[in-house]
Formats: structure tokens, C-alpha cells, sequence
């Protein structure tokens, strides 16, 4: 591994730094390890680089998941009834994803997903007189 032996000033009044101090990734072998803080003219280093510590964060699930909202077994605009928990999705009928009420929320299949995502309309209730989609098998 090469050694890096220049030093590099940080913004107004931060602490100076020498290269030789700082650890190569153990993940890469590539970069230096990332300044996880400062305290007093000390800086404090993390065990990996900024783009191997990110690599290895998990996603944070939907916000209707964390909400607590479950799917539900058939689709609340045509009332389809789901084989399978993939043939089901989330829709937010405001169009706010960020806004994860349960009011707000519904269970629809992919067919009305795409068919309100082309037509651009907004969720309208299934009053019972009105038409209800239901697949030929």
C-alpha cells in the first residue's frame, strides 16, 4: 500500500492532519479512512471510507411499512382477490408519498396502478353501482 505523506489543512480553525496517520479502508485497500469527528486538534477516524460505509447501509423500508399499514388480501378498487402478496401495492390516494395516514392509504392491484397512473384521475370509492373490474380464469 502507498504511503501518503503530505498534509492537508482542513476550513478555519480545524485541526491539521497528517497523512501517515490516516489508515487505508480495509474493505477497498483503495481510499483513506473517512473523519468520523473532531475533538480539540484531534481527529478521530472511522474503521472505512465514506463510499465503503455507505455501500454497506441498509435501505430504510417504505414509509407505509413503518407506519404499521399491512396490505390487504384483494384490491380495494376492483376488488380483485390477490394469489399472491406480489400482485398487491400501496397506493397513496393524495399522491403524497411522504403523507403514510391509513385513510390515506389503499390496497390496489397492478392493473389499477397502471390504469391510474396513465389516466392521471384520482381514487374514486367503489360505491357498489359503480363498474367493478374482475378477471377472466
Amino acid at each position: 500500500m502507498k504511503n501518503r505523506s503530505f498534509q492537508c489543512s482542513l476550513a478555519k480553525g480545524r485541526a491539521k492532519y497528517n497523512m501517515n496517520q490516516r489508515k487505508i479502508c480495509p474493505c477497498c485497500g483503495i481510499r483513506p479512512v473517512a473523519v468520523n469527528y473532531y475533538k480539540g486538534d484531534v481527529a478521530h477516524y472511522r474503521t472505512k471510507c465514506d463510499r465503503c460505509h455507505r455501500a454497506h447501509r441498509k435501505p430504510l423500508p417504505a414509509g407505509w411499512i413503518r407506519s404499521g399499514y399491512k396490505k390487504k388480501d384483494h384490491c380495494e378498487r376492483c376488488a380483485f382477490k390477490f394469489k399472491t402478496d406480489q400482485q398487491a401495492s400501496v397506493h397513496h390516494i393524495d399522491g403524497n408519498d411522504y403523507n403514510n395516514d391509513w385513510s390515506n392509504l389503499k390496497t390496489i392491484c397492478a392493473n389499477c396502478s397502471i390504469e391510474l397512473a396513465q389516466s392521471g384521475t384520482k381514487w374514486q370509492h367503489n360505491t357498489g353501482g359503480g363498474r367493478r373490474i374482475l378477471p377472466d380464469f
